[in-house]
């Protein structure tokens, strides 16, 4: 499910569900988390490269993951999982998405909560949350416009818009491009340039500017919770099993 290689002095976490297109699933974002604690203070390590196997980065959330859980149980779920997204905003060493293929709606998310995102030139990425009903989770509403702008942030979440890396560069959505392929080596090669830098500044750099992430977080958790019960959610997962365009009720 996730892989973990040491490079010298970066950790490679590759998300490796190939059947899934490596989705997110509340056992990865454990998994991810174990990976993080197990280095968070470990002096050899001094940055943090995340990527996807098979040419994909993440497709998204596991559809497994949404059976009917009932507002309680929906509530104790993201509060379970933005445990991840906290961690990697605030995480005092650096991390870097390195992504081919696909992020799409909980992969973009993963992907926002990174300090540096590189991207083969090839990528895609889809907002994705608007196909099921639902607001983003993982921290999105608090990453994107902080790396976009609250305006081009609202119309890509408003319109579920999908572009390539060229134009998610443009944006700023992405900081790096690299040839077809070639994303990971460019993520260890950024990662190679502040390895050498003083660990502590970094650390209380990422602790002051992930100010306003609890509210978000909390703001995230409280209307997913409504909104995975209701019947425009059931309708998306339907529609997009059934492989068809969802019908919203707005209920």
């Amino acid at each position: 499910m996730l892989d973990a290689v040491r490079h010298g002095p970066v950790l490679v976490l590759t998300l490796n569900l190939p059947k899934k297109k490596n989705a997110i699933s509340r056992a990865m974002c454990e998994a991810i988390l174990r990976q993080l604690d197990e280095v968070g203070a470990d002096p050899d390590i001094r940055a943090v490269v995340i990527t996807g196997a098979n040419g994909t980065f993440c497709a998204g959330g596991d559809f497994d993951d949404m059976q009917e859980r009932g507002l309680g149980g929906w509530r104790e779920h993201f509060d379970h999982v933005m445990r991840l997204a906290r961690r990697m905003i605030s995480y005092p060493k650096p991390i870097i998405a390195a992504v081919e293929g696909w992020a799409v709606g909980a992969g973009l998310s993963l992907a926002c909560c990174c300090d540096l995102i590189v991207a083969a030139e090839d990528a895609r990425f889809a907002y994705g949350f608007d196909r099921v009903g639902v607001l983003p989770d993982m921290a999105l509403i608090h990453t994107l416009p902080v790396r976009v702008g609250v305006v081009r942030a609202r119309q890509i979440m408003i319109w579920g818009e999908k572009f390539d890396a060229a134009r998610a560069k443009v944006d700023g959505l992405v900081d790096r491009l690299a040839a077809p392929g070639k994303a990971l080596d460019a993520a260890l090669a950024a990662a190679a340039g502040v390895t050498n830098a003083a660990p502590l500044p970094i650390a209380y750099l990422k602790s002051f500017t992930a100010e306003g992430l609890d509210r978000a977080l909390a703001f995230e958790r409280d209307c997913a919770s409504v909104l995975f019960t209701s019947a425009d959610h059931a309708e998306g997962v339907r529609a997009f099993k059934e492989r068809r365009e969802p019908v919203f009720a707005g209920c």
